[in-house]
């Protein structure tokens, strides 16, 4: 069976939750991305995932992060607009099959 490729934009309290879901089922592989180098220290250091530092609205992060034909994109920054434009250049740019983005607003 093919692992499913899940991409995780944000490193917060919801992400850091969802990721140690994710990292327990041997199904997915999992990757964030977060601007703060000490978040991607403690996911690295506390998770089994790949952890890229920058922004995930940054064409060329996506592609270090190899989101092409990711399953799942999930943006989950406090920053609604964000998260908004990680999943239209994932749909659009990448051909991410599914996009969700956190709006608060």
């Amino acid at each position: 069976m093919r692992m499913k490729k899940v991409i995780i934009v944000g490193g917060d309290k919801v992400a850091y939750n969802l990721i140690g879901l994710l990292s327990e089922e041997k199904v997915y592989d999992v990757r964030v991305i977060d601007t703060r180098i000490e978040i991607c220290e403690r996911i690295a250091n506390n998770f089994d995932v790949k952890v890229f530092h920058g922004d995930g609205t940054n064409v060329d992060i996506l592609e270090r992060a190899e989101a092409m034909g990711a399953d799942v994109l999930i943006a989950l920054t406090g920053t609604d607009e964000s998260n908004l434009v990680a999943c239209q250049i994932a749909k659009m740019h990448f051909d991410v099959a599914l996009t969700i983005a956190k709006v608060n607003n």
